[in-house]
């Protein structure tokens, strides 16, 4: 399902507002970047807790929009958070956290980082406007997204990660998942982005990942075949056992003497194990 969000340069530091039909002045020629139900690492770390400011839902459309009224009727005055900044405090931000992101993130991403922040520099000269209001549930969204600007602020001040600091679970998250497209996962795409010269310059990680990906799957390969001979081992004692007591009483009809059997081979299968 998708669920779009957005990072758009604008005119100014707020979302353009339905109720003065603002919408459609503002679609020209500026970038848009799209990704879908999440917050791309970079463009979270453009800003800070102290740039969420709140729109209503019903003001993502201009008042002579003919779904208008069908958001006013669902959601009437229903508020919901977002993020805008200047581009010069964006790129501030940005650069404040590089050495963060290369020793968390690895020092293999930075041509993403910079590229990024020189795509900003160049498309956003005005403000810059992370879209939310396409997420699910978007108007409870708050408490997650001031917990995204405090974790990634207290990575920056040097201060050892706790466990459920939610930066260091994206990054990890880039790292589990390298096989994937790190462009996409760390700036989303759109119009002119990436550059095809950034795609170039990563492709000594896309090989780093393909070997990394092959490493595990043979490692995981090996691991199930290590599993199916350890269960097939420890089959076989018993399988022994049981035909050879069973064959020395069909074949002497003697109790003492298949015990007799069960205890010698026991005794020499644990024995065995021992050395």
């Amino acid at each position: 399902m998708s669920h779009p969000v957005f990072l758009n340069d604008a005119p100014q530091r707020r979302m353009p507002d339905g109720s003065r039909n603002e919408w459609k002045d503002f679609w020209g020629d500026g970038p848009e970047l799209e990704a879908n139900a999440m917050l791309p690492l970079f463009w979270t770390a453009l800003f800070r807790d102290a740039d969420i400011a709140w729109a209503r839902i019903v003001d993502d459309e201009d008042l002579d929009a003919e779904s208008n009224e069908e958001l006013l009727a669902e959601f009437g005055d229903t508020r919901y958070p977002y993020l805008v900044t200047s581009s010069e405090e964006a790129l501030a931000n940005l650069a404040a956290r590089r050495s963060m992101f290369a020793e968390r993130l690895g020092h293999d991403y930075l041509p993403v980082l910079d590229a990024f922040s020189h795509f900003v520099a160049e498309r956003y000269p005005h403000f810059v406007l992370l879209r939310t209001s396409g997420l699910p549930d978007v108007e409870d969204f708050e408490p997650e997204l001031r917990r995204l600007l405090t974790d990634l602020d207290a990575l920056q001040s040097g201060a050892v990660p706790a466990a459920d600091n939610a930066i260091a679970v994206e990054i990890a998250y880039v790292h589990r998942h390298r096989n994937q497209d790190p462009i996409a996962m760390l700036t989303g795409s759109g119009g002119d982005w990436p550059p095809a010269d950034l795609k170039q310059a990563l492709s000594p990680l896309a090989a780093k990942a393909t070997r990394a990906t092959s490493q595990e799957s043979t490692a995981s390969s090996r691991d199930k075949t290590n599993s199916v001979a350890s269960r097939v081992a420890g089959w076989v004692p018993g399988v022994v056992v049981g035909i050879a007591t069973a064959g020395v009483y069909i074949y002497s009809r003697s109790v003492t003497a298949a015990a007799v059997c069960f205890c010698l081979i026991c005794a020499g299968f644990i024995w065995g194990k021992r050395r």
